[in-house]
């Protein structure tokens, strides 16, 4: 197919990474997986599993922490634009840990255009080189295992080598190293060998393959499936879990509780998991209330919620009344009666100094004298001499404490007593002594509140009993106080008492409102409303205990929403619908076209096939190779029906068809392109691979002799440059590659030049009759000059009409057996029966006996060869007659 036609073509893996660019950050890393490594492995897809699952924080607890690589242009092959520069290699040197190639092994190829033939018997190493190439260019099939030399101890880091290409005119060099990202230029080298072939004809199903770019997309589908059926695993057995644990709430059916537990999901929030499960003091309080209610009968329970309230009710009257007694006015007025009574009790106290008689008994005029005055003064008013003045002192008149008659004497004194008690300070005195003895009557009057306090504890609560009974501690102390400074008339400093009696009112509010529902749950409908009240109640509590299993339940909500957003990353439609669009672009006519045209090249007459497209699992595309006359329905697979070389044909061609689709016309590697065919086909691929090299650079690695003829005469017919390596073993091992062809596949004169410096070589070195070792050289050297000769006959004699290791006699060359003469063939086979005799090639008692050939007779043949070709070139060209002088 011309170039044009390749760099118009579609670049099917660019496209894919423009396209990754929308995708999820896991699918772009499992994208370059794909297209480096050529496949996901059992560590791979648990890693790209890990990076869908972190980038939405579902990550495997105790997983590795990875970072993503997404697909980048250093991963691509062929991803510039169309009409990207060529890559061709110069040489692959430096292989470590590459099978047993050892380290200073090189192999250098041919230039771009041009055909390069590797060539080497079985072992010479030609494996390993290819191998390396498959993992650093772009191939199908599985990559190749690299191991090391098995003979040597163990070795330590992956293989390596050290690769020189060229891209454009831009050489460089790239030290590859199995495992790591090869170079980007390389990867538009493409590789074609036994395992290729098989994933044309194999891979994801018999007979059926997917067009390169086409199959990147299907993997990644699989990938996607293998995820996605991990994530469902996890995912069921969440939902699995939910449900048990929703099923063993144990919450009334039908509450408000168990409602909102069945509408729990992952965007229930902290707040909301404290409010499904709150269960205060209070509701505790209201659930035992309604269950004694419930329990009890309604009109006694209601009684003594009353009788309740009227208890607190009374204490509050109490500690309002004793708050207003004890309150800072009431203590100041006492304080105030204190001081007046004290200042006026100095006055009269001051008034009486000295006036009473001097002989009068101690204590007289004091407080005790006074009441003792003050009770007989009110007897004598009141009984002894009613309506008369006290005190009496008419002549009857008797003492109205002794009851004697009064003397002379006891009348002065009693009139001196009065005038003292009826001074005005006495007077006062009096007064406020009385107002005193009032208050502290009053006083003695209040009962103890604490014992009311105690009297209501039950009704109230610890919480409210702490700081009634704290009150009730405080204003009794303080009355007993009062009543203390009172008696001894001391001053007042004490605070007063108060305290918050509208927690208490609430109650009694509260205990009346509770009475009445305790009443009316005689009533059904009423009764119900409590039933369900307790039932809402009792499913908050039960909620309240399993608070820290709703807030599991929540995560583990959140955790499938989780895995649900994971879910959604390996939906495969997007990849389905690019599939299909690149289907439409790749799978063009100049692709079917160019399948067809190589296997007419190949002629692959015995089998008829042709690409069709064939059903695939979502998110790929498959095309089968079929039987172009198969009978509708036919399912026997084509693998079973072609042999293995047509397969290889088969396979072959699609390999090339591909190559429509780059968009370059970078380096082809064949690494025995021939297996399985016969000596038709070797011509045939020879002549197609020939015809590649025109435009492209291509190497073929063979140890088939005949294939190599077959490519050195396709390249000499499209004047392909060729570039011959032998590669074969030295004393370092495998791998030693030589820039020359095999000695069965030189021309007569190649051959000739060798043997001349072998002969040289011997010649210098022998100096005399030649020993064990030189004879043995010169004999080898007669046995190539013997098949050198039979070359001659191939080459010269017969112009290629009947060569060895060619498949085909041309008739058109006999014309080249026109004046052979008998002095050629004389000169030909003396020289031939020297050969034989000297190598004994027919030994036998009878045999002639031969010296042992020196170096000079070894030379004298050889010489005597050039001649003959002289001699026969001079036959065939003969020069033209002389032109006579004038």
């Amino acid at each position: 197919m011309a170039a044009t036609t390749q760099q118009n073509s579609i670049n099917v893996v660019s496209e894919l990474l423009t396209w990754s660019n929308d995708r999820p950050l896991w699918q772009r890393d499992a994208l370059r997986r794909v297209i480096v490594a050529g496949g996901i492995t059992t560590q791979d897809l648990d890693e790209l599993e890990q990076l869908c699952r972190t980038q939405h924080g579902v990550a495997t607890p105790g997983g590795q922490a990875l970072a993503a690589v997404p697909l980048a242009k250093e991963h691509v092959a062929n991803c510039a634009a169309a009409g990207t520069e060529a890559v061709s290699l110069i040489a692959l040197a430096k292989p470590r840990n590459v099978n047993r190639l050892p380290e200073d092994v090189e192999l250098t190829f041919g230039p771009c255009p041009g055909l390069t033939i590797v060539f080497g018997v079985n072992g010479a190493g030609k494996s390993g080189y290819a191998r390396v190439l498959k993992k650093a260019c772009q191939s199908r099939g599985a990559p190749p295992d690299i191991l090391p030399d098995a003979h040597l101890p163990a070795r330590t880091g992956p293989a390596a080598a050290e690769i020189k290409a060229r891209h454009g005119q831009t050489e460089f060099t790239h030290p590859w190293a199995d495992g790591l990202t090869p170079h980007q230029h390389l990867a538009q080298v493409f590789v074609f060998d036994s395992a290729t072939a098989v994933n044309y004809l194999t891979e994801a199903g018999p007979t059926t393959f997917t067009p390169f770019g086409l199959d990147i997309l299907a993997k990644l589908s699989q990938t996607c499936d293998r995820i996605r059926e991990r994530l469902d695993r996890e995912k069921s057995a969440l939902e699995n879990q939910c449900q048990r644990t929703a099923a063993n709430w144990g919450v009334p059916a039908g509450t408000p509780t168990a409602q909102h537990l069945t509408q729990l999901s992952a965007k229930t929030s902290v707040l909301g998991i404290e409010q499904i499960t709150a269960f205060t003091a209070e509701d505790e309080k209201q659930r035992a209330e309604i269950e004694a209610t419930l329990k009890a009968d309604p009109r006694q329970k209601a009684k003594a919620t009353r009788a309740s309230a009227d208890r607190i009710e009374g204490f509050v009257t109490k500690a309002k009344a004793r708050m207003e007694l004890l309150c800072a006015e009431v203590l100041a007025r006492m304080a105030a009666q204190v001081e007046a009574d004290v200042q006026a009790d100095k006055a009269a106290k001051a008034f009486s100094q000295h006036r009473f008689p001097s002989d009068a008994l101690p204590g007289t005029g004091s407080d005790v004298w006074k009441q003792l005055w003050a009770a007989a003064r009110e007897f004598s008013e009141s009984a002894a001499y009613q309506g008369q003045p006290f005190p009496t002192t008419s002549d009857e008149a008797r003492c109205v404490l002794c009851q004697q008659p009064l003397s002379p004497e006891a009348k002065d004194r009693f009139a001196e007593f009065q005038r003292l008690m009826s001074d005005q300070s006495q007077r006062l005195a009096a007064e406020t002594r009385a107002s005193l003895e009032k208050s502290l009557a009053a006083l003695a009057r209040q009962s103890r509140l604490v014992s009311e306090a105690q009297a209501i504890e039950a009704d109230i609560g610890e919480t409210l009993a702490a700081s009634v009974n704290a009150f009730a501690v405080r204003s009794d102390g303080l009355l007993q106080a009062m009543h203390d400074h009172l008696r001894k008339r001391e001053s007042i400093d004490k605070q007063p008492a108060s305290f918050d009696t509208a927690p208490l009112a609430n109650l009694v509010q509260l205990l009346r409102a509770r009475a009445t529902r305790e009443e009316s749950a005689v009533d059904p409908a009423k009764r119900s409303e409590m039933q369900q009240k307790l039932a809402a109640l009792q499913a908050r509590e039960t909620a309240s205990r399993r608070k820290a299993e709703v807030a599991a339940h929540v995560e583990v909500l959140k955790r499938i929403e989780k895995l649900n957003a994971c879910m959604a990353d390996v939906h495969t439609r997007g990849i389905t619908l690019k599939n299909g669009e690149l289907t439409e672009k790749l799978v063009t006519e100049a692709y079917l076209a160019r399948f067809t045209e190589v296997l007419r090249a190949l002629d692959l007459a015995s089998i008829a096939v042709q690409i069709a497209p064939i059903a695939g699992k979502k998110g790929e595309t498959k095309f089968g190779l079929r039987l172009e006359a198969a009978t509708s329905g036919t399912t026997a697979d084509l693998s079973a029906i072609a042999s293995e070389g047509e397969q290889r044909v088969i396979a072959l061609a699609a390999f090339l068809a591909e190559l429509s689709q780059a968009c370059h016309l970078s380096a082809l590697v064949f690494d025995d392109p021939v297996s399985s065919l016969d000596h038709n086909y070797r011509t045939r691929v020879a002549a197609l691979l020939a015809r590649e090299a025109v435009r492209r650079q291509v190497i073929v690695f063979t140890h088939d002799l005949v294939f190599l003829h077959d490519l050195q005469t396709a390249a000499e017919e499209q004047n392909v440059t060729l570039t011959p390596k032998t590669m074969e073993w030295d004393a370092k091992g495998p791998g030693r590659c030589h820039d020359d062809l095999p000695w069965d596949g030189k021309r007569v004169e190649c051959r000739l030049d060798e043997l001349e410096r072998r002969q040289r070589s011997v010649a210098k070195a022998c100096c005399g009759p030649p020993n064990r070792e030189q004879t043995r050289e010169i004999l080898d050297v007669y046995a190539h000059l013997r098949g050198t000769l039979e070359c001659i006959v191939e080459e010269k004699i017969l112009e290629g009409g009947l060569v060895r290791y060619k498949n085909q006699v041309k008739v058109g060359k006999l014309q080249a057996l026109v004046g052979f003469t008998q002095a050629e063939f004389d000169h030909l086979a003396n020289l031939h029966n020297k050969c034989s005799d000297v190598i004994r090639a027919h030994s036998s008692a009878a045999a002639k006996q031969v010296s042992p050939p020196s170096p000079k007779d070894l030379g004298e043949a050889l010489q005597a060869t050039r001649d003959l070709l002289e001699l026969i070139k001079r036959r065939k060209n003969p020069r033209p007659p002389p032109t006579p002088s004038s």
